[in-house]
């Protein structure tokens, strides 16, 4: 009986020091994200800043040749400049709109520089690590010279979004 006791007593004293603990690991939260879109032959840096689980806003430069097709003909960015309001729908999907400017952009079919003012929607779906989507744009095109505007609806090429950092 005396062993029993001993036995019993010894398990009592170490069961709490070899147990389980609840030690489960969170994953760090991050607000800052910065990421690179690759569209055709252009980069763009873009910047996140998380307001709640959901929303997030941003601001991004780009440089280098950025296409977009509509029905009056293909334009070309070299230069872009955008803000936006983004929302996550899961942990794979997300879309933004914004507003974006591109000084001295090239329309294909009237062969003049335009400055380009417009509203963008791009959505966006997660393989593996990078984001492939679209981004719309409703441009206002103004010739350089102020002579002839545009007004039209334009899609961009595949836009692949790379995560560069994140940071809280």
């Amino acid at each position: 009986m005396k062993k029993l006791l001993t036995i019993i007593l010894l398990l009592i004293a170490v069961l709490p020091v070899v147990g389980q603990t609840d030690s489960i690991a969170k994953k760090p939260v991050y607000r800052n994200y910065v990421d690179l879109d690759v569209e055709l032959l252009g980069i763009e840096l873009i910047y996140n800043y998380k307001i709640s689980n959901t929303f997030f806003v941003g601001a991004g430069a780009g440089i280098g040749v950025f296409g977009s097709i509509s029905k009056e003909g293909m334009f070309f960015e070299f230069l872009r400049y955008n803000l936006f309001l983004g929302y996550r729908y899961s942990d794979r999907t997300h879309c933004y709109i914004g507003v974006k400017y591109a000084p001295g952009a090239v329309s294909v079919e009237q062969d003049d520089n335009v400055n380009m003012f417009g509203i963008e929607y791009g959505i966006f779906y997660k393989v593996s690590k990078i984001e492939l989507g679209i981004k719309l744009s409703f441009i206002h095109a103004k010739e350089t010279d102020g002579s002839t505007v545009t007004n039209t609806v334009t899609t961009s090429l595949l836009v692949m979004k790379v995560p560069l950092f994140r940071f809280k």
